[in-house]
């Protein structure tokens, strides 16, 4: 429970961060400088203001003499105290993109996992349990530790009087697109309320581990997002004509489906031998954490699509693909996991309605760029192929869904099937992105000049005889 207020005391301050990336880079892109320069302070003084008067309000509740356990009382202190914490936290990581410093994030990213982690070892060798509190309040002292590295990095200041036509128009700016991180976070739990309805206890237990373990994978394309976002923003607001952000989106998803596609045929490959031998109880689910796994990696379209449609001004039309895969995948589900597929059948719903929200987004991408119906059903299927071509070989390997026992012999097993997985799929997907024009994009071209000249060489030579 304490972990999902954390997680929902993200957005507390109503909106008025996300109105603020979406607002500064727009303003800097027109060149309006002085102007995001104000916006950024009043939104520093906002943000404290708001924040700052609910984290008290929340911590003068937490000493109340109310019947409350001790535990729940402490919790609500924690929470408190995180309203504070991770709003200034986000207002620093959005102040962080927009001044390009990814530098001092991932900075800011290696001192809340350390000291996160320090807290946990500390509470766990002092203590013979780690309460669930602890590891909340250790959580939340790491957010503290990164959101005061990231206001030494950027040196925000602050604007008196609070400004308030710009509080709402952030607010109108930035709740609606807040909603949507809410709105997939749904429609990636949805399948777990219709199984843990429909389908008994124990198999509601081992279809944990996929959606569990998806949640890593996610980050891959997500983390190229964030990155990109501030620019595609800054962008449109320089031309105001969405084609001019096809370099910030087009090369990244078409990037992303090939990284991804490469993930997911490994991860196939290897998660029965993890399964098997690290968490033997999960067993029985192990298809299903397979197909959920794979199902997050064909989502590696939505962070950069979904992101490309926000900045510009094209919200809505995520919200709609959202909403058609959340009814898909919910009805499929509530079918599938009732006949003797069972969780397995599930998670095949997963993969298909994660594969199908995917695909809508990045049809709402290219629409943008090429015209016509069937060149557009043409891209969004070229981006998907990386998949056909990696779960191929998976298949054609097999998947170890059987182990001997033996796990040295199992392991080397593995090893080799890896070994050919990937030289297999890696002559392939080169060949595929050479006839395709990908590893001609000047953006690959650079790179490879200046990490390969030999090779580039070669291929440029290779070109001109052909």
């Amino acid at each position: 429970m304490i972990s999902s207020l954390l997680s929902y005391t993200n957005y507390a301050d109503v909106g008025i961060n996300t109105g603020f990336i979406l607002e500064a880079p727009r303003l800097i892109g027109r060149g309006h400088l002085e102007q995001a320069q104000h916006v950024q302070q009043q939104v520093y003084t906002i943000t404290l203001l708001i924040c700052g008067t609910l984290a008290g309000f929340g911590m003068a509740i937490a000493f109340l003499p109310l019947p409350f356990t001790a535990s729940q009382m402490a919790s609500l202190r924690i929470v408190a105290s995180a309203v504070l914490i991770l709003a200034l936290l986000n207002y620093y990581h959005v102040v962080a993109r927009i001044q390009d410093r990814f530098d001092l994030i991932s900075l800011s990213t290696v001192v809340a996992a350390a000291v996160a982690t320090a807290g946990i070892v500390a509470v766990a060798t002092m203590a013979r349990s780690v309460p669930v509190e602890l590891v909340a309040l250790t959580a939340v002292l790491g957010s503290g530790a990164a959101a005061l590295s990231l206001g030494i990095g950027t040196r925000p200041a602050l604007a008196w009087p609070p400004d308030g036509d710009l509080l709402r128009r952030l607010i109108r700016l930035g709740l609606p697109v807040s909603l949507l991180p809410i709105a997939f976070t749904l429609f990636q739990s949805v399948d777990r309320w219709v199984v843990a309805m429909l389908a008994p206890a124990e198999d509601m237990g081992h279809y944990g581990l996929g959606t569990t373990l998806g949640l890593f994978l996610y980050m891959v394309p997500s983390t190229l997002a964030i990155v990109l976002f501030t620019r595609q923003i800054e962008r449109f607001g320089a031309t105001n004509d969405p084609r001019a952000l096809e370099p910030l989106v087009s090369l990244p998803m078409r990037l992303s489906g090939y990284i991804m596609g490469l993930v997911a045929g490994s991860v196939a490959l290897a998660m029965p031998f993890i399964i098997y031998y690290v968490v033997p109880a999960y067993w029985p689910g192990r298809r299903a954490a397979v197909m959920q796994l794979i199902g997050n990696c064909l989502l590696f379209a939505v962070p950069v699509g979904s992101h490309f449609l926000i900045s510009s001004g094209r919200q809505h039309q995520v919200f709609g693909a959202l909403a058609a895969g959340l009814v898909f995948e919910s009805g499929l589900v509530a079918v599938l996991v009732q006949t003797g597929w069972r969780i397995d059948g599930a998670a095949f719903a997963v993969m298909v309605s994660d594969a199908m929200y995917s695909g809508f987004v990045i049809f709402l991408t290219v629409r943008l760029f090429v015209d016509g119906f069937k060149q557009r059903l043409g891209r969004v299927l070229s981006c998907f192929a990386p998949f056909a071509v990696c779960l191929s070989v998976t298949a054609s390997l097999g998947m170890a869904d059987s182990l001997s026992g033996d796990a040295w012999n199992d392991l080397v097993g593995l090893a080799v099937r890896i070994v050919i997985y990937f030289v297999t799929c890696g002559s392939l997907l080169l060949a595929m992105a050479w006839r395709s024009g990908l590893l001609q994009e000047s953006f690959i071209v650079d790179r490879a000049t200046l990490w390969m000249p030999s090779l580039t060489r070669l291929l440029n030579e290779k070109e001109k005889r052909s």
